[in-house]
C-alpha cells in the first residue's frame, strides 16, 4: 500500500463530502477552488485525531509530498464527474469520427481496389 493510501485511510469520511489531494501549484489550486473545493483544516472532524493533523503548513492547510487536502460536497463531485464523462465521450466520438473519415479518404484515394482495406472503427453514428 502507498503512502497516499494510507493517508486517505486515515480520512474519516463524513457524509456528504468527497476529498481530493490536489497539487499545491497555484493553477491547479485556483482550479479547484473554481470549481467548489476547499481545504480540509485540521480541527476538520474528517481528521481529528489521525495522523493527518501532523502534515498542517504554515497557511493551515494539510499538506504531504507537494499535494494538499481539499474537499468539496459529492453533490459536486457527481456534477464534475458527469462533466468530465461527457467530456471524455465526446473525445472519443471525435477520435472515432476521425478514424472513420481517414478509412473513406483511403478507401476513395485505392478506387476499385478498396475492397481489401477495411476499416478499423466501423461503428455507425445513431
Amino acid at each position: 500500500m502507498s503512502l497516499f493510501d494510507e493517508l486517505g485511510a486515515a480520512i474519516k469520511q463524513q457524509p456528504d463530502k468527497h476529498y481530493r489531494w490536489v497539487d499545491v501549484s497555484p493553477e491547479k489550486l485556483s482550479r479547484r477552488k473554481a470549481q467548489g473545493f476547499d481545504y480540509v483544516s485540521p480541527q476538520d472532524p474528517a481528521v481529528k485525531g489521525s495522523i493527518l493533523e501532523k502534515h498542517v503548513d504554515e497557511n493551515g492547510r494539510i499538506v504531504v509530498g507537494g499535494l494538499v487536502l481539499m474537499q468539496t460536497s459529492k453533490k459536486r463531485a457527481a456534477e464534475l464527474q458527469s462533466i468530465i464523462d461527457k467530456q471524455n465521450a465526446q473525445r472519443l466520438d471525435a477520435i472515432e469520427n476521425t478514424y472513420r473519415e481517414s478509412g473513406e479518404n483511403i478507401k476513395r484515394a485505392l478506387g476499385t481496389k478498396h475492397r481489401a482495406f477495411n476499416v478499423i472503427v466501423d461503428k455507425e453514428k445513431d
